[in-house]
């Protein structure tokens, strides 16, 4: 656990010099790495599922993975009560405004 949380403030700080320099907004920064490394173990099973021959495996793997997730964004809409989320996060982006607002 000392571990885990020593490395997760090394990365955060690390993560910041970046942000910093580029001026990025550090939540869009931190929810798109989020969003690569939570996705990162679905091309790894999909490819040793392909590497082995189950190609089934690998096809059932993208669109399980890919239902979820439009399953996921579908009750964020209905949960979200000041319109699509959807369109809430395109104008933050397009605005470049933060999310804390």
């Amino acid at each position: 656990m000392a571990i885990m949380g020593t490395a997760g403030f090394g990365i955060a700080r690390c993560a910041g010099i970046p942000i910093d320099r580029l001026e990025l907004s550090a939540t869009l920064t931190g929810a798109l790495a989020t969003a690569v490394v939570a996705s990162l173990p679905e091309p790894v099973t999909t490819l040793a599922a392909v590497r082995r021959g189950a190609l089934q495996l690998a096809v059932g793997g993208i669109i399980g993975g890919n239902t979820f997730d439009m399953l996921f964004l579908t009750f964020s809409d209905q949960g979200y009560r000041e319109g699509s989320v959807t369109t809430q996060v395109a104008s933050r982006i397009s605005s470049g405004s933060s999310w804390a607002s």
